[in-house]
C-alpha cells in the first residue's frame, strides 16, 4: 500500500524538489522519508531537482574552487547515506518505510541510488561553474579585441601629427624657445625649407654661406619624425 501510494503520487506530480539546508551532511540525506522519496523518483525515471539556499550555493561553489580537495569534501558530504539509520520524525513512520524498503528494494540498494544520484549533481555543478567561467572569459575577450578595435580605428582616422609631438616639448619640456617653431607648423609652411636636418645658415664674413648646427632644433626634427 505505501509504494502503490508513493508512487501514484509521484507520478502524478511528475517532478520532486530536493531542498538542501546545507551541502555539509544535509538534513535530507539523514531522514528516512526524503531517501525514500529520492530512491522512488530515481527508479520510476522522474527528474529530481536539488535546491540550496544562496548561502550555502556561494559556500558550495567556494569549496569545489580549492580544487581536487575541495571536491573530496564535497563528495564525502553528499554521499554519506545510510537509509538504515535514517530517522522520521514518528517512530511508526520510520517502522513502517525501512520495513517496506527492507522487503521491497533493499537497504543498500537504495544507499546506491542516491549516492549515485549525488554524485551526479556534484558533476552538475563544477560542469555549470566551469561553464560560467568559460563565459566571462570570452566576454572579457570580447571587450578587450572590441576595445582594441576601436582604438586603432581611431589612430587609421586620426593620425598622430608632428605638431602634437611639437606641443608637448614645447608645453613641458624645452619652453618657450619652440613656440616659434611651434607657429610654423601651425602655419601650414614646411619646415624643411627652413631648415635641413636641423641647421640654419649663418653668414660668412669671407661671403660664402656656412651652417650651423643647432642641436636642439636637430632634436625636434627627429622627434616629429618618429
Amino acid at each position: 500500500v505505501l509504494g502503490a501510494t508513493f508512487e501514484s503520487q509521484l507520478k502524478r506530480i511528475g517532478r520532486v524538489i530536493a531542498i538542501l539546508d546545507t551541502w555539509e551532511r544535509p538534513v535530507y540525506l539523514t531522514r528516512v522519508w526524503t531517501i525514500f522519496e529520492q530512491s522512488c523518483a530515481i527508479m520510476m525515471g522522474i527528474p529530481v531537482t536539488m535546491v540550496l539556499p544562496q548561502a550555502a550555493s556561494l559556500n558550495l561553489l567556494q569549496e569545489i574552487q580549492k580544487g581536487t580537495e575541495g571536491i573530496i569534501t564535497v563528495q564525502r558530504a553528499l554521499t554519506h547515506v545510510d537509509s538504515r539509520k535514517a530517522k522520521a520524525q514518528f517512530p511508526h513512520d520510520e517502522h513502517l518505510v525501512k520495513e517496506f524498503i527492507d522487503s521491497k528494494i533493499g537497504f543498500d540498494r537504495v544507499d546506491q541510488q542516491v549516492t549515485a544520484f549525488m554524485i551526479s549533481f556534484i558533476g552538475t555543478v563544477i560542469e555549470g561553474h566551469l561553464k560560467a567561467g568559460v563565459a566571462k572569459m570570452k566576454l572579457a575577450l570580447s571587450s578587450l579585441s572590441l576595445c582594441t578595435a576601436q582604438s586603432l580605428h581611431k589612430h587609421a582616422r586620426n593620425p598622430p601629427r608632428k605638431k602634437t609631438v611639437l606641443q608637448f616639448l614645447a608645453g613641458d619640456h624645452i619652453g618657450e624657445e619652440l613656440k616659434g617653431w611651434q607657429s610654423i607648423l601651425d602655419s601650414g609652411e614646411d619646415v624643411s625649407k627652413l631648415t635641413s636636418g636641423g641647421s640654419k645658415e649663418q653668414p660668412d664674413p669671407s661671403g660664402e654661406s656656412k651652417q650651423e648646427h643647432d642641436p636642439v632644433l636637430d632634436e625636434i626634427v627627429i622627434q616629429t619624425r618618429v
